[in-house]
C-alpha cells in the first residue's frame, strides 16, 4: 500500500503534531480521503521525517500521532546544483519539477545571453518543487534560488567540487571520463543553456576557467530535456 507524503514546517520532535494548513486538510480529506487510523510520513523538507498516525481529523486541522522516524535513502548522495537557463515559463516549471525527482538539491535561474523569457514566479516554483519532492519520495526539497547572470552562477558555482557545462558543441566522449570525478564529488554544478545553446561568448568565459564542455549525444535536444537529462546524470553517476 503506498505510503502518502507530505513536507511542511513540521516539529518532527514532538509526539504529536498539529496542523492547521489548509491546503495539507485539504488534501488528506478531501482529496485522498484519508481518516483516523491511517499512516502517513511527514517531512521537514530538510531531511528529516518520520511515520505518523492520523489521531485526529476535523474541518480546519489534523492531528498526528509520531510512530517512528524514516530514513529510506532516497535522497540524492550528492549536492547538486542545476543552473538552467531561463526558458518559456511553462517550460521552465516542467525543469522544476523533472530535476526535483531527478535529485536536483538547488535550482538557480540562469539569466543568459539568449533568455528571452522572463518573469518567473519563485512562489509557485517553489511549490511546483515541494509537490515534486512529495510525489516523488524525497525528504528534502530542492532550493530555488533568484535568476542571476552568467557571471553570477559561476561566481556561486566556485562552492563546488565540480562544475560541468552541457553544450552540443561539447565532447560527448568526455561524459565517461567524468564519470570517475563524478563518483567522488560531493558537491557538482551543471549548466544547461537556453534554446539555442550558449553562446561563443558565453563558452568562451566558461572555458576561462577550465570547466569541461560536453554533449549529451548526437541529437539536438530541448533546452527543459537536456536540463531534465543532466540532472539525472550528475545524480545517478
Amino acid at each position: 500500500m503506498k505510503i502518502h507524503r507530505f513536507i511542511g514546517d513540521f516539529d518532527l520532535s514532538q509526539h504529536r503534531l498539529d496542523a492547521s494548513e489548509p491546503g495539507l486538510v485539504h488534501q488528506i480529506r478531501d482529496v485522498l480521503r484519508l481518516g483516523p487510523g491511517e499512516e502517513v510520513v511527514l517531512g521537514n523538507g530538510k531531511g528529516g521525517a518520520v511515520l505518523v498516525r492520523i489521531a485526529e481529523l476535523g474541518a480546519s486541522g489534523v492531528v498526528f500521532e509520531s510512530i517512528r522516524p524514516v530514513d529510506e535513502g532516497s535522497e540524492p548522495k550528492k549536492y547538486i546544483t542545476l543552473f538552467a537557463a531561463v526558458i518559456k515559463k511553462d517550460n521552465f516549471e516542467l525543469v522544476v519539477q523533472k530535476a526535483t525527482e531527478t535529485g536536483a538539491s538547488e535550482i538557480v535561474p540562469v539569466i543568459s545571453e539568449r533568455t528571452v523569457k522572463l518573469g518567473l514566479s519563485l512562489e509557485r516554483l517553489r511549490k511546483i518543487a515541494k509537490e515534486a519532492a512529495e510525489q516523488s519520495g524525497r525528504l528534502s526539497i530542492p532550493e530555488i534560488l533568484e535568476s542571476r547572470s552568467l557571471e553570477g552562477a559561476l561566481t556561486l558555482a566556485r562552492e563546488n567540487d565540480l562544475n560541468i557545462f552541457f553544450d552540443e558543441r561539447g565532447g560527448s566522449k568526455d561524459s565517461l571520463t567524468l564519470r570517475g570525478k563524478l563518483a567522488k564529488s560531493d558537491r557538482v554544478g551543471i549548466f544547461v543553456g537556453p534554446e539555442g545553446g550558449w553562446t561563443e561568448k558565453e563558452l568562451a568565459l566558461v572555458k576561462a576557467l577550465k570547466y569541461p564542455v560536453i554533449s549529451l549525444g548526437k541529437l539536438t535536444l530541448r533546452a527543459e530535456t537536456a536540463a531534465i537529462i543532466a540532472t539525472y546524470f550528475a545524480a545517478s553517476t
